[in-house]
């Protein structure tokens, strides 16, 4: 168990997390980014363009 505080084995432990975090949340904003401008562009088309009509369904009995 490392205790030091000071520059040794817990504090590059330490630093090398915080550089792991820093990365991971940097890609966690890109994907937030993306998610915003896919919801914007779906909510746009909705308005712009509508819904598509429900399919017509055609009930079958492949029992003879």
């Amino acid at each position: 168990i490392n205790g030091s505080p000071r520059h040794s084995c817990t504090y590059t432990a330490l630093a090398e997390m915080q550089k792991v975090f820093e990365e991971g949340l940097a890609g966690l904003r890109v994907v937030a980014e993306n998610m915003v401008f896919l919801m914007k562009s779906i909510a746009k088309g909705k308005e712009e363009f509508g819904m598509p009509a429900p399919p017509v369904r055609v009930k079958t009995n492949y029992i003879r």
